[in-house]
């Protein structure tokens, strides 16, 4: 399997265990967390007005597949090019692949466990 295909269906199972299909919300995350925004200086309205668009002249319902989502950042990127935020859309489809292949989701916001000693000390204090 490619690693974009990995990052792809990592992001897809974080959202719904299992799923191997991308809704709004999780193209979203992806480009988020792979720095797709900041990179291009778009907005995820702009994303989401791409995944419009392209759900319309593909005539699609629902969420994507992978082969969908590798023909929608080729369109996000002449996109970007037509709005010139950059120079090459082969050129920044190519970035885009290797970013979100090496990105993988993060728990923004997220509760996590401390373990540190510190921690049990206040427990302890406060328990007791």
């Amino acid at each position: 399997m490619s690693e974009l295909l990995l990052s792809f269906l990592a992001f897809c199972n974080s959202q719904k265990k299992g799923s191997e299909k991308a809704s709004d919300k999780v193209l979203k995350k992806l480009f988020m967390d792979a720095g797709v925004f900041d990179m291009l200086s778009l907005t995820s309205c702009d994303m989401d007005i791409a995944v419009a668009a392209f759900k319309g002249r593909e005539k699609l319902k629902g969420d994507l597949t992978f082969d969908q989502f590798c023909s929608f950042l080729g369109q996000f990127c002449k996109e970007a090019e037509r709005r010139r935020k950059v120079e090459s859309a082969s050129a920044t489809e190519a970035l885009l692949r290797v970013r979100i292949a090496a990105s993988r989701p993060v728990a923004h916001g997220v509760t996590v466990r401390i373990g540190s000693s510190s921690l049990q000390w206040l427990i302890l204090i406060y328990c007791t």
